[in-house]
């Protein structure tokens, strides 16, 4: 199916969609999402949420160089669909909520971590999570790239080539950031917006 097609018929939909959103119904509009991106052969990640007022589509190529240019292709096909920004990338959240989002799905939150950035092209940046932290090498990974792309920005990450590190345990005596210094130091390295 063509991105047309897809957007077509997300337009038809767009004023139920937004209207369960609102009114506490978020799982049965992105059922419905996932549903129709499905048969139009779309098979990215994605997420709906507030964007200035309206409904934010955020599709997401969860770090994936190829994904995202077949995602640009389908946000530069959307239309205007009032109600609705639509997104190829996850965006730079405010703490309180990417902090609730990690210690939802990892049962980490990231103000108990310790970071590290050195420069380079790319920058290196490097998680310390608590030693005591029941997580797997894997799940560390993960853990590392949903906090960057929703802390940093999703396209600020990947248009950085930032491929993060975690190491398990908070050193003692070594220079290390808090949460707050390392969001500080990367708005000053990096201008993320």
């Amino acid at each position: 199916m063509s991105n047309a097609a897809f957007w077509n018929e997300f337009a038809k939909r767009s004023g139920r969609l937004a209207v369960w959103y609102r009114n506490g119904s978020a799982r049965k509009a992105f059922d419905e999402i996932d549903e129709l991106m499905a048969a139009n052969g779309h098979h990215f990640c994605f997420d709906i949420g507030h964007s200035d007022g309206n409904v934010g589509l955020f599709i997401t190529p969860e770090g994936d160089p190829k994904l995202a240019a077949a995602i640009d292709s389908l946000v530069r096909s959307a239309p205007l669909i009032p109600g609705w920004n639509i997104f190829g990338r996850r965006q730079k959240k405010d703490p309180y909520d990417f902090r609730a989002i990690l210690r939802h799905l990892y049962w980490l939150d990231p103000a108990d971590c310790r970071f590290k950035i050195e420069p380079g092209r790319p920058p290196q940046i490097t998680l310390f999570v608590p030693e005591a932290q029941d997580i797997t090498p894997q799940e560390q990974a993960d853990f590392a790239d949903v906090f960057l792309w929703h802390a940093l920005g999703e396209g600020n990450v990947m248009d950085a080539m930032i491929k993060p590190v975690v190491k398990k345990g908070i050193p003692d005596g070594k220079p290390l950031l808090s949460l707050d210094e390392f969001l500080a130091e990367c708005d000053a390295r990096f201008g993320f917006k």
